[in-house]
């Protein structure tokens, strides 16, 4: 995810227990492998890891803004969008990137903003930090269609300076 108060995150409850000690070297090596991590010394037999063994609760905080509880069932099966995938590129370089291109275009699509800076996107849209007077709001600006890539994102930013924006999403999933 992004970083700062940005970051998408979650806290998850549930009950954790130490690895086995006959599994330890099988999970360091999972964990070596899923986080790059394979010269570090924290994954050492020096330090034992432990498994979330069960998920009883989960809290998102998804940015600015974004706040809620998350069913344990509806967390375990959902995917990550592809847009903030870290398999398909960075989010932070994606962000940098779409503020770096729209940071003078998008304040333009509120009324008496004098400044406005993308903080997160998704599939479905952008959440911008707009200031507007001497304070500033989060706006949730939702794409025409949905956006799989980075260059999809730019194709719905430059439609909805075009068009103006969505006020209902079309397949809502």
């Amino acid at each position: 995810g992004w970083r700062g108060l940005a970051s998408a995150r979650v806290t998850l409850f549930g009950t954790v227990r130490r690895v086995p000690d006959a599994k330890q070297d099988m999970a360091r090596e999972l964990f070596k492998a899923k986080h790059c991590e394979g010269t570090s010394s924290y994954g050492t037999s020096e330090f034992p890891l432990y498994m979330l063994t069960d998920i009883q609760d989960c809290y998102f905080v998804g940015g600015y803004g974004t706040v809620k509880w998350v069913s344990s069932i509806d967390y375990l099966t959902c995917n990550a969008d592809r847009v903030c995938d870290r398999r398909f590129g960075d989010p932070l370089d994606t962000l940098n990137k779409l503020n770096e291109l729209y940071r003078h275009k998008v304040p333009l699509l509120f009324s008496d903003c004098t400044r406005g800076k993308i903080i997160s996107v998704d599939q479905k849209g952008m959440d911008m930090r707009v200031k507007k007077d001497d304070h500033f709001v989060i706006q949730r600006v939702r794409f025409h269609e949905y956006a799989d890539s980075f260059e999809s994102v730019k194709v719905q930013i430059d439609r909805i300076l075009k068009d103006g924006f969505k006020s209902t999403f079309p397949n809502a999933r």
